[in-house]
């Protein structure tokens, strides 16, 4: 990684732009001329911040990750990308077929949208565990037990959507 702008190289073919989202447009207006694409890796920031830049786009994989982490299924995720021009289209969908089975072109404010989704369903999914994880410590219920349920829960959206198909309702909840 780069942390100072006199240490970029002037002549690479890509440069990716991989920060906080308040950080792209100062990074991106300090950069010199480049000749390659600049790209940056954001799910809700759209890609005129860096217009700056004759040849530019996003490279956005819709994926958590988690420093010293692998993923459970590498190469499985979608790349999204956007392009300000055919060449650099080329290019960016070109790269992120050599990282995963799914690549896709998407504008600003649709990418902006599907993140928003992903945040939902990443951070809501997230905080249940911790709540249901929560309930059954305090049961003295060893959680493990619900990781089979909880793989199978998951899977079953692949094979039946609207994932509405699979919600079941026990009164029993309503003394949860």
């Amino acid at each position: 990684p780069i942390t100072e702008v006199s240490d970029v190289v002037l002549d690479a073919d890509l440069y990716l732009i991989a920060l906080p989202d308040t950080a792209i447009k100062k990074v991106s207006s300090s950069l010199p001329f480049l000749k390659g694409i600049i790209v940056h890796s954001s799910g809700s920031t759209s890609m005129n911040v860096l217009s700056k830049h004759e040849k530019h786009g996003v490279f956005y994989p819709l994926q958590t990750f988690k420093a010293n982490e692998s993923l459970v299924e590498p190469n499985s995720y979608p790349i999204l990308i956007e392009a300000n021009g055919d060449d650099v289209k080329a290019a960016l969908l070109k790269l992120a077929e050599k990282c995963t089975k799914r690549t896709e072109y998407i504008d600003s404010e649709s990418r902006k949208k599907l993140h928003l989704a992903a945040v939902m369903l990443n951070n809501f999914s997230n905080h249940l565990l911790h709540a249901v994880e929560t309930f059954v410590n305090k049961q003295q219920i060893d959680f493990e037990l619900l990781n089979p349920l909880l793989k199978e829960t998951f899977l079953k959206t692949k094979n039946h959507l609207p994932v509405t198909k699979n919600q079941y309702f026990s009164p029993e909840l309503s003394d949860f």
